[in-house]
């Protein structure tokens, strides 16, 4: 209730800002426009909060070079997506800033600090919250949807010191590879983690994966528009995706180790119980989607593996049914390392 009233009184005392926010995202199309406008606003809200509480910020010299920094901005204020969804953005806004020959800077920091678990590899792309500016006067935010209409944005604010982004757009997929390692590194802390659990799988290349997402159709959580399935339907279609996981092991004779991940922890226990000491291998740790599980849950760990073991796989599936949700996460681990990505859909 608290951000429905910081947006409008800022409405109500900035009318001529928010028509130029509303003019900004004129051309986006879909159900998701008014709420992008609407966390516009409410970023600005922040920033000017922010800036008050700041004063002054420092440019340091290895970006005190007279160009525009572009700064990929996680702080929490609204539910930004999944890890796949997060890295897709900022090696698109890095593909984009290598393009036009800006500065690139990720600032993220909730729901936990991304150079816990991955840090910068062949690009610095770390930035102090000191050299950070909240001052709208030298500073522009911006949502990116789309970058047919990414174009104005920029054009109209060149002059502005630093571009704070969020973004979470596909363009760079087809260069994924490239750029993601361009970026990241494993820190020493999750490296360890993927290099122990790849010698589990049987190294890396000796193994599948097979990737599936329930989001609430088991009744775990509650994540966007999925509805619960009733107990009978549930069990009708956690055979279903069992039954998937064998035929594909009928065609891997030769492989002692399939990767099972899930953003269910009932399916994961399942899975592996369903299959014990026999060729199906999960990640120990409880899994969830890091937009709702909340600062400190730990959770994003296992995405972090998930993905990096994913992407050390021989082939990477995700399996679904109608209901089921279509997601990048496995298609986009996949591509860290240019492994074969295929959807099988089930009746």
């Amino acid at each position: 209730m608290k951000k429905i009233f910081d947006i409008l009184l800022y409405m109500i005392l900035h009318p001529f800002r928010v028509m130029k926010i509303v003019k900004l995202y004129f051309k986006l199309k879909g159900k998701y426009r008014f709420t992008i406008i609407l966390a516009h606003i409410y970023k600005e809200v922040y920033y000017r909060k922010k800036n008050k509480e700041k004063k002054t910020f420092n440019i340091t010299s290895d970006i005190d070079t007279g160009k525009q920094v572009i700064i990929n901005v996680q702080e929490g204020l609204f539910h930004t997506g999944g890890i796949s969804d997060r890295l897709k953005g900022i090696c698109t806004l890095y593909m984009y800033s290598k393009k036009y020959h800006y500065i690139f800077k990720v600032h993220f920091i909730f729901p936990f600090k991304l150079e816990k678990y991955l840090l910068p590899n062949h690009y610095d792309w770390c930035i102090d919250e000191k050299n950070i500016s909240y001052d709208l006067n030298s500073t522009a935010v911006y949502t990116w949807e789309n970058e047919l209409f990414v174009e104005d944005f920029f054009q109209s604010n060149r002059y502005k010191k630093q571009l704070h982004v969020s973004c979470n757009s596909w363009e760079c997929l087809p260069k994924y590879s490239e750029l993601f390692n361009e970026l990241f590194k494993p820190s020493p802390y999750l490296k360890e983690e993927i290099e122990f659990h790849t010698k589990n799988l049987g190294g890396s290349g000796n193994y599948i994966s097979i990737s599936f997402r329930f989001q609430n159709l088991l009744g775990e959580f509650k994540e966007g528009e999925s509805m619960s399935l009733n107990t009978e339907n549930r069990k009708i279609l956690i055979n279903k995706c069992l039954l998937a996981i064998n035929d594909l092991k009928q065609q891997y004779d030769n492989i002692d180790k399939i990767l099972i991940t899930s953003d269910s922890n009932v399916f994961r226990d399942i899975a592996e119980k369903k299959y014990s000491f026999v060729y199906t291998f999960t990640i120990a740790e409880e899994t969830g989607h890091i937009d709702f599980a909340g600062v400190g849950k730990g959770k994003e760990m296992t995405a972090f593996l998930d993905m990096f073991l994913i992407s050390g796989a021989k082939k990477a599936y995700q399996i679904r049914s109608a209901e089921m949700y279509d997601s990048d996460f496995p298609n986009v681990s996949a591509r860290i390392k240019k492994v074969p990505y295929e959807m099988i859909l089930i009746d």
